[in-house]
């Protein structure tokens, strides 16, 4: 660690002031996120020395010191483009951490931690993903949808039709009344149905009588919650696009009033889109009883952190933009997303303050000083701001949405109408959030978040939820997207979470994608269920070659490293293995996987080799082990290459493809 570390030092703690600032992107986490969260930074781990300092923890109170220097230079080396010295340094650093624990200057319990997170930086850094940029750019379609029957388009009929199967799973655990999923793909609609009740609960909360309650239709409108944000940022990317403003000014140029503290001068569009303004999450507007009071409380908001420094999940800057919206069209934000954005697509369903019967409308939570809310907007904030809001106010049908979405796979159309060029939606859907993979942030769309986009997940895929209970993923790699809307707070949000249910959908419409099988002979493939842990074994003779190669694709979730992936070998029959870096490529790009397996290929086979010319014995044990939580992706195949030399030996959880035509996943 010393050597090659040591020349570098002087320049890194020169730097490091300037570089480094923005590092600590997550350091707002508590102790137990710290050690248990597998994606962290090296900001993290230097918050964790201090905290295990602070503790009392080290027995040696020079090392806390001589460690933050190690980790600083390393710090300096997060810019390499390969990585590779990044990576190696790391393994030093946990080398240099076991010396100091068997010299007793580091006790066991700070050795654990401080190995945890290192291990936890090393998979972060070992995740993988091949050909995933989208082609928004180059889309400019006028696809419109249509209805398909499953069976007449090329997807699994009977995995279709077991998303029924997911949302009656939700009904009978009773984490809502009723629910509406729509999933298209390539402009079909293979899926639109709905299940249970849109009116179950009467003024007061209690249970009505069956002949009282309103059925759950297709057409029912829902209160979007936070997905009226999407809507948001279209509308100030419009603006960007034909140059009435741009995402890189700053508020104060909009809005001048916003300048109440010198921290806010510099925040920008950008910032307010991406959640990294440094604005708090929300604010009480109860009090408050006029629109002037109410804005200019919002508006004289400090700073909870350093702007640019975090990503912090805020309502406020989402209400501010559409405040910025109304300055710069001088119009209304409702009439300015009806005109621009929902009239040109024929979106007649989608509107603020909906003007239309109660019983095509699902009512929403019960409250002790609103009644029943059923009509009007959930948020209390939208509500009190008269339901238009840029944050939340919009209320929309499944179709409707689907349209909007469509619009976005298109590159910005949709039929006769363009609301965006294909420039612009690639600019919104790109990831902006590069220090906290597990939480990427486009501008104002959510991406790569596997907890709710499942399978469907990768630096592509967007979409966004609702607390009110509404939610949707659009992946572009497949041109599909599902759609899931329900009023889970009816008639209050304590009745548990559906992120479980939002999950499994995109799972369910995952298995019945057909997924390309171009090889002959044996492929071994690992399953996508949650909560497994898998194995396959083989032995492999070193005297037939030094070199272990095969075939792979995988989709191996990793927005929270929530599924890991791991080759290894053995040379005692099993008893102990170790990790065998494995070197993948496709095209003119490599990868070196050291230690786990994150990441995705989406869809692409690609070669993978590993030196074993290191191995003296005659035959070795290699294993494939693959681990899902409750959050995961669609999976690991595996084709050795030379399948003379690969003898099974275990097979746990893995089944066998023994043909070379499209199967699906399962």
């Amino acid at each position: 660690m010393k050597s090659v570390l040591q020349l570098t030092l002087a320049i890194a703690l020169i730097l490091s002031p300037v570089m480094f600032s923005t590092d600590l992107v997550y350091a707002e986490a508590n102790d137990a996120e710290l050690t248990e969260h597998p994606s962290v930074t090296l900001g993290d781990i230097q918050l964790a020395i201090s905290r295990l300092e602070r503790q009392g923890l080290f027995t040696d109170r020079r090392l806390a010191s001589d460690l933050q220097r190690e980790l600083t230079v390393m710090r300096f080396f997060l810019k390499d483009p390969t990585e590779e010295k990044l990576h190696s340094y790391m393994l030093e650093f946990q080398q240099s951490l076991a010396e100091y624990r068997d010299q007793n200057r580091l006790n066991e319990t700070s050795y654990e931690q401080l190995r945890t997170l290192t291990n936890y930086f090393l998979h972060r850094h070992d995740t993988l993903y091949f050909s995933y940029d989208s082609d928004w750019a180059d889309r400019l379609d006028t696809t419109q949808l249509h209805y398909t029957l499953p069976e007449e388009s090329n997807l699994n009929d009977d995995e279709l039709k077991k998303v029924q199967d997911v949302m009656t799973t939700g009904l009978q655990d009773k984490l809502y009344p009723g629910a509406v999923t729509l999933i298209a793909k390539d402009g079909d609609i293979v899926f639109h149905d709905s299940i249970g009740d849109s009116y179950k609960y009467d003024a007061i909360g209690e249970p009505l009588s069956s002949e009282d309650t309103i059925a759950m239709t297709n057409d029912m409108l829902f209160d979007l919650a936070s997905l009226t944000k999407t809507f948001t940022a279209t509308a100030i990317m419009q603006l960007h696009e034909t140059n009435r403003l741009s995402i890189d000014d700053e508020v104060i140029n909009y809005l001048p009033e916003f300048s109440t503290h010198p921290d806010k001068d510099t925040i920008t569009i950008e910032q307010l889109l991406t959640h990294t303004s440094g604005l708090p999450a929300s604010i009480s507007l109860a009090t408050y009883e006029e629109q002037g009071k109410m804005w200019e409380a919002i508006l004289s908001l400090e700073t909870v952190y350093t702007p640019g420094t975090q990503m912090v999940y805020s309502d406020v800057g989402m209400m501010i933009l559409g405040r910025i919206v109304e300055v710069v069209s001088e119009q209304s934000f409702d009439t300015y997303v009806e005109e621009s954005i929902t009239t040109p697509l024929g979106m007649t369903d989608t509107m603020f303050n909906p003007d239309r019967e109660l019983h095509t409308i699902a009512p929403t939570e019960y409250s002790p000083d609103r009644g029943l809310v059923w009509g009007d907007v959930h948020d209390e904030k939208a509500a009190a701001l008269n339901g238009i809001a840029g944050h939340a106010g919009l209320f929309s049908t499944a179709y409707d949405l689907a349209i909007f979405l469509q619009t976005m796979i298109n590159g910005g159309s949709y039929g006769d109408a363009q609301v965006l060029q294909p420039e612009s939606v690639q600019l919104m859907m790109e990831d902006q959030i590069i220090t906290e993979s597990h939480l990427g942030q486009s501008l104002g769309w959510n991406v790569n978040r596997g907890w709710f986009m499942a399978g469907l997940s990768s630096p592509s895929t967007v979409g966004h939820t609702g607390f009110t209970g509404t939610s949707f993923v659009l992946d572009p790699l497949t041109d599909s997207f599902v759609i899931f809307l329900t009023n889970r707070v009816h008639p209050t949000r304590d009745e548990g979470s559906i992120n479980g249910v939002r999950h499994d959908l995109v799972q369910q419409f995952i298995r019945s994608i057909p997924y390309s099988h171009p090889f002959g002979g044996d492929t071994w493939y690992s399953g996508m269920s949650s909560n497994t842990s898998s194995e396959l074994v083989f032995e492999f003779d070193t005297h037939m070659t030094d070199r272990l190669v095969f075939n792979t694709s995988f989709d191996i979730l990793n927005d929270i490293a929530r599924d890991q992936g791991f080759v290894e070998f053995s040379t005692d029959d099993g008893n102990t293995w170790e990790p065998l870096p494995v070197t993948i490529a496709i095209n003119h790009y490599t990868k070196t996987m050291h230690h786990t397996w994150i990441g995705s290929t989406k869809n692409h086979w690609v070669e993978a080799e590993a030196s074993i010319e290191h191995l003296t014995e005659e035959e070795v044990l290699i294993r494939f082990r693959y681990l899902t939580s409750s959050s995961n992706g669609k999976g690991w195949w595996i084709r050795p290459s030379d399948q003379e030399n690969w003898n099974l030996v275990d097979n746990q959880n893995w089944s066998l493809l023994e043909t070379e035509s499209e199967v699906s996943v399962h």
